[in-house]
């Protein structure tokens, strides 16, 4: 499997074609208050360029990632594959992978139910394969992972995934403490605010 080598990516850029999946191997979701704080003001910090009107770039982190070999992929993923997209591996900053994966479907639930918040949900949340109803999440534990029912069901609210019994954890509390952090933030904020 080959480790990208892409770095200085914009946020629409790190997602434009890609699926992460969380291995196995990897801890389950352990960030807090503090590092959630961190991140806000992070990106409340990030100033506009007074030239091109766009968002100045900001290191947010390092995310290392290892493409997903097509053999490894489940075969009711492969119909991402086949439309030229990539699954990877998330190696290193899964905990801020998790955090602004959390943070975008927050602040996308705010948009009225518009073409541009499908597109936002598309981009960065779920796409659907055009002759199926079932959602391919860009970002999510594996299959086999016991806390990826609970990620889709309660983080990403698709109530088709169905919980098992021992769905909760340290780690899946920790995911639903980051959702109910972020969504008080965001509505805490003006309108023009969230416009930003």
């Amino acid at each position: 499997m080959a480790r990208t080598n892409e770095s200085d990516l914009r946020l629409n850029e790190l997602f434009g074609s890609k699926a992460f999946r969380i291995p196995n191997y990897q801890r389950g979701y352990a960030w807090g208050e503090r590092q959630w704080n961190d991140l806000w003001e992070d990106i409340w910090d990030i100033e506009v360029d007074n030239v091109t009107e766009e968002y100045r770039r900001h290191y947010t982190g390092t995310i290392a990632l290892q493409e997903i070999n097509r053999n490894s992929v489940p075969q009711e993923e492969l119909w991402f594959v086949d439309e030229g997209d990539r699954f990877f591996d998330v190696v290193d900053g899964q905990q801020r992978l998790t955090t602004i994966v959390i943070l975008l479907h927050e602040l996308i639930k705010v948009y009225p139910i518009t073409e541009e918040r499908s597109a936002l949900m598309k981009r960065y949340i779920y796409r659907k394969k055009e002759s199926a109803e079932t959602k391919l999440y860009l970002f999510s534990y594996k299959k086999e992972d016991k806390n990826r029912q609970f990620l889709l069901n309660k983080i990403f609210e698709d109530v088709s995934e169905i919980l098992p019994n021992d769905h909760v954890n340290v780690y899946t509390n920790n995911l639903l403490l980051a959702k109910n952090w972020f969504k008080d933030k965001i509505n805490a904020l003006s309108d023009g605010e969230k416009k930003d």
